[in-house]
């Protein structure tokens, strides 16, 4: 148990959904700048052939098929098959990987006034908005900048920070960190109540400690957060992701977080006075599910807290990244 809506806009990793009616004019910027890269790269290395064990590189090759062709299917296939298999393998990446950097390259591709230039050609890079396909965003944020909906709340020499160097997406992340009896370093995000259905919710943490397997946190919390203990809270307890709701109590999970690597947070809850319910993922792998547990405040979920809402740890730090809270399925990358 523990006591204790942002409008954030800017750009993240260059991807555009399939589908998506948004975003397509920084792909065909990236395509572009994908294939000016790769021919410089490869000249600058003296080559100008192909190898088998080449890196970089690239193949254009186009088909003619007319109907009917013995192959015509297996071609039309093609793409959709490439497609997925290479954003499978980015997804796993990014599960896997310790540090996962997306930032502008100082290159002469990308000027630090954010125009981007192919020789001495340049023009404004279009900027992607992380929240533009999820319409039921109630929470959508990235730290980039300050919001001024936003309330911190600190206790006892806690610290709260945009970071710069610590950051999944972007330029920052949202630095929370204890020490010396500081139980809590959090960020307030309001936005319009909620009485019925169910809530998403999406996060990256990185936990900066040696070792998590023993450790206790409750992180981001959705509710009636500034009602003390009213809130179904990311609980870790003995270094594995669960949950825990102001009645119901603690749930434990059951996989592991790591440390200093950042990983993936989802959960899902149901809204209900007694009867409501909720699941939490790890890196799309589910931890722990609750039925029957308290969800709703009396007064409705009209806010939710992000970074440490409560610890018993002489000294943590944890960092946040993209942050999403939707009425709208929401995934790790999306």
């Amino acid at each position: 148990m523990h006591p204790c809506r942002a409008k954030d806009r800017r750009s993240g990793p260059t991807s555009s959904k399939v589908g998506s009616g948004q975003g397509w004019e920084s792909a065909v910027f990236d395509h572009f700048q994908a294939m000016v890269t790769a021919i410089g790269s490869k000249l600058s290395m003296g080559k100008t052939r192909s190898d088998q064990a080449d890196v970089v590189g690239g193949s254009t090759l186009s088909f003619d098929v007319h109907e009917g062709h013995p192959h015509g299917d297996e071609v039309l296939a093609l793409l959709g098959q490439v497609r997925g298999q290479v954003n499978d393998l980015w997804k796993k990446s990014l599960t896997t990987t310790t540090r996962i950097r997306f930032r502008r390259r100082k290159s002469s591709v990308f000027r630090d006034d954010g125009q981007a230039c192919i020789a001495d050609a340049c023009a404004a890079r279009p900027e992607l908005d992380p929240c533009a396909d999820s319409d039921g965003a109630l929470v959508c944020s990235s730290f980039e900048s300050d919001d001024p909906d936003t309330t911190p709340v600190v206790l006892d020499g806690g610290q709260l920070a945009a970071n710069t160097e610590q950051s999944l997406f972007g330029a920052r992340a949202l630095d929370s960190s204890v020490a010396d009896g500081s139980t809590r370093a959090c960020l307030h995000y309001p936005f319009e109540a909620q009485t019925a259905g169910t809530l998403y919710l999406r996060a990256w943490m990185y936990l900066d400690v040696d070792d998590a397997s023993a450790l206790h946190a409750h992180s981001i919390t959705v509710g009636s957060v500034d009602t003390p203990s009213f809130g179904s809270s990311v609980h870790i307890l003995d270094g594995k992701l669960g949950l825990s709701f102001p009645r119901a109590g603690d749930i434990a999970g059951t996989k592991a977080v790591p440390a200093r690597q950042w990983f993936c947070v989802r959960a899902t809850l149901t809204l209900g006075e007694s009867d409501g319910s909720a699941d939490i993922w790890l890196n799309d792998a589910l931890s722990t599910s609750a039925d029957g547990v308290d969800t709703l405040p009396p007064d409705g979920v009209h806010n939710m807290s992000v970074g440490i809402e409560y610890t018993d740890e002489p000294e943590l730090r944890l960092f946040t990244d993209a942050v999403q809270l939707s009425t709208t399925p929401v995934g790790c990358l999306e």
